[in-house]
C-alpha cells in the first residue's frame, strides 16, 4: 500500500511503500529437491574464534524450501566442541534458485569482546579470548522437506592453531627453565662451597 504523501516546508511531498513477500503453494506436482553446492569457512587455517561457515543450495524441487538442521564442531578426538545452527535466519530456498547460507558462529560462549587494533598485542588478546586449539571438523546436517523429510550432510576439517600465544608460551618456560637451570647451579656451588669450609 501507499502511505499519505508528507510535505514538507518546501513543498516537495514523500511517499512511502511497503511490500510483502507472499508465498503461496498452488496445485501441482510438489517435488521437494535441493542441491548442496558447497559448505566451507572462509580458510583452512585459524588463530583464534570468532569462525563463520557458509554454505549454498540450489532448488532444484517445484516448490520453496526451508532448510533448517545443525553443525557440530568436533575435535580431533570426536567430542563435540560447539553446536551451531544451519540457517539461523530461517532463510527460505526458492525452486531453480541458487543461494549462500551463513551458519552462527562459532564463538567463545561468553562472546567475543571488542579489542582494537592489529598489532601483535591485540592480535595475542584475541587468540586469548577466542582460544581453540588443534583439528576439528565441521559436519553440516541439514533438514528439508514438508512431506518427506530429507537431510542433506557435509563436513570438511579445519586448524585453529595459536601461534602468538604458543610462542609467548614457549618463551616463558625457556625463561623460567634457564632460572630453574641457573638456580641449581648456584645452589650446587653454594653446597659445595659450604663442605669445603667445615672440611
Amino acid at each position: 500500500g501507499v502511505l499519505p504523501e508528507k510535505t514538507t516546508g518546501t513543498g516537495v511531498g514523500i511517499s512511502t511503500r511497503v511490500a510483502a513477500l507472499v508465498i503461496l503453494n498452488v496445485s501441482g506436482e510438489v517435488v521437494e529437491s535441493l542441491e548442496l553446492l558447497n559448505f566451507q569457512a572462509p580458510q583452512k587455517l585459524f588463530t583464534h574464534q570468532p569462525i563463520n561457515f557458509s554454505y549454498s543450495l540450489k532448488g532444484a524441487g517445484t516448490v520453496h524450501l526451508k532448510p533448517q538442521g545443525k553443525v557440530l564442531i568436533k575435535n580431533i578426538f570426536g567430542k563435540t566442541a560447539a553446536i551451531l545452527e544451519a540457517n539461523p535466519a530461517g532463510e527460505y530456498l526458492y525452486p531453480n534458485m541458487t543461494r549462500g547460507f551463513t551458519t552462527s558462529k562459532w564463538e567463545p560462549e561468553r562472546g567475543m569482546p571488542k579489542i582494537e587494533g592489529e598489532g601483535f598485542l591485540a592480535s595475542l588478546q584475541r587468540e586469548k579470548a577466542g582460544f581453540a586449539l588443534g583439528y576439528y571438523r565441521a559436519n553440516l546436517n541439514l533438514e528439508y522437506g514438508k512431506k518427506d523429510i530429507k537431510t542433506v550432510k557435509a563436513s570438511f576439517g579445519f586448524w585453529v592453531f595459536p601461534w602468538r600465544i604458543l610462542t609467548v608460551s614457549v618463551l616463558i618456560l625457556a625463561v623460567l627453565l634457564l632460572i630453574i637451570v641457573k638456580g641449581i647451579k648456584v645452589y650446587n656451588r653454594w653446597i659445595i662451597a659450604r663442605s669445603r669450609k667445615r672440611l
